[in-house]
């Protein structure tokens, strides 16, 4: 019997390495939103975040692909304020990158608010492609 649970604790010991990571910002939307369910490809790292410094906010999306399969990477990055119960888009951006890396960065002056962003991307792998949404946490100004 000790035999056994010593095998079975090598093999569970073995095999956590193996587990993939997945890195993400918070899945709080906020105001009353699902939270997000990040089904995508487990070997991409997609990061959509939202910062404030006095009065500019800095929002970025920054795509990883670590086993480097991706031939372009596209996205479109949201400035979105929340104004009469819902999330209105102020402005939008976009970038393209043949390759396996991308990062969009981009600053707004703002006012009093609750502001977050939005990333709609693209990862072309050979002939197939995923697209996956992804929000920011929410900031308070």
């Amino acid at each position: 019997m000790k035999r056994k649970l010593v095998y079975l604790i090598a093999c569970i010991m073995l095999m956590m390495p193996l587990s993939p990571q997945v890195f993400a910002d918070s899945s709080d939307t906020g105001f009353g939103e699902p939270p997000i369910e990040h089904k995508y490809d487990q070997n991409i790292n997609l990061r959509t975040y939202i910062s404030l410094e006095k009065d500019n906010a800095t929002v970025v999306c920054s795509v990883r692909d670590l086993k480097q399969s991706a031939t372009k990477i596209t996205t479109r990055l949201y400035f979105q304020k929340y104004s009469g119960g819902k999330w209105v888009n102020i402005t939008n951006w976009s970038k393209s990158a043949n390759g396996a890396k991308l990062t969009l960065r981009k600053s707004k002056t703002v006012k009093s608010g609750k502001y977050r962003a939005k990333s709609v991307t693209t990862i072309y792998k050979g002939g197939s492609s995923e697209k996956v949404t992804q929000y920011s946490s929410v900031i308070s100004k």
